[in-house]
């Protein structure tokens, strides 16, 4: 390889570059996150056929194939996996350099929403690691209920927002999202309890107990998929009549009365003389999305999604991840 002592980059590097358009690896980089050329074509908002081509001419310019195409779909070829690792923190530090040159927009603040039904330490970890990625990023952290933090997305009030999903009302099509994390559903009961000595509950054991639902005034569309995951069970549940709206005074009634509630032991501290076991076959899985305004001009938003995407990784199939 022939380098001038002077040259940032080498002569190939150089002849690669000039071949190659920054709208190209843009293009690759979002095919990569959504997993889907339709989807990823309406989001760059360019043609499925316009998509193809660009991806087509950056393997040409680079001389090695990216993607691997079937049937079935696409998947990124040992090369195209290289490229994407590689070039995306270079693409956000690219962008981020370019939003310090609009001071308009420099001092936004990060409103990210918060659910106040439920605690998930799953958020708190992931608001550690932006501040140890990018220690200058301060997000404005605001709890709220399902149904507020809807409307200040739907208002561009938020930046961003965790929701359970199903989400109570259905949200525009403005707002993007990924399921950031997921987890089947336990039954949480007394430690005297009898059933508390098995590994696992079978549905006729769950049909002994009544369960504790979050309120269908607070959230239809969750409290249907919390009733549809009990039904899937095979069985008809007893529901007790409550109307608690949290996971904590759930816990705590179901250690008062006998019922049982549905919690992901991952998410909350079980208190002493409450077990939580595991149904057989699992129960539905409680799922949490990150929804934020795709055309958002709020240069730290790319930040806390780059490290929202990388712990996200692991939490839904392929596919599902980025919707």
């Amino acid at each position: 390889m022939v380098r001038n002592d002077d040259a940032i980059i080498s002569r190939e590097a150089a002849r690669l570059l000039r071949r190659v358009s920054l709208r190209q690896l843009i293009y690759f980089v979002e095919l990569a996150r959504r997993k889907n050329f339709r989807v990823a074509a309406a989001g760059l908002s360019v043609s499925q056929p316009t998509l193809s081509q660009q991806i087509a001419k950056l393997e040409q310019a680079l001389e090695v194939s990216l993607v691997e195409r079937g049937s079935s779909g696409f998947s990124l070829t040992p090369e195209g996996r290289g490229l994407l690792e590689r070039i995306t923190p270079i693409l956000a530090s690219m962008g981020a350099a370019l939003e310090q040159l609009r001071p308009e927009y420099s001092d936004q603040p990060l409103r990210i929403g918060i659910p106040s039904y439920q605690s998930y330490p799953q958020i708190e970890h992931l608001l550690a690691e932006v501040k140890r990625a990018y220690p200058s990023l301060q997000p404005h952290v605001v709890e709220m209920s399902a149904i507020e933090m809807c409307n200040e997305l739907r208002q561009g009030r938020l930046v961003a927002g965790f929701l359970s999903l199903p989400t109570p009302v259905e949200l525009p099509r403005t707002l993007d999202h990924l399921i950031f994390w997921s987890a089947p559903y336990n039954l949480c009961f007394r430690a005297s309890s009898p059933l508390a000595r098995k590994r696992a509950l079978a549905p006729r054991d769950v049909a002994q107990f009544e369960i504790i639902l979050l309120p269908r005034t607070h959230h239809p569309a969750h409290y249907d998929y919390q009733l549809a995951a009990l039904r899937d069970l095979g069985i008809e549940p007893r529901l007790h009549p409550s109307e608690v709206t949290n996971v904590s005074a759930q816990i705590g009634l179901a250690n008062s009365s006998g019922a049982a509630c549905l919690v992901s032991p991952d998410t909350i501290q079980i208190p002493d003389g409450m077990v939580v076991r595991p149904t057989e076959p699992p129960l539905r899985p409680i799922r949490l999305g990150l929804y934020w305004q795709r055309q958002s001009l709020n240069p730290q938003l790319e930040r806390f999604l780059l490290v929202a995407r990388r712990l996200a990784s692991g939490a839904a199939p392929a596919g599902e991840a980025a919707q």
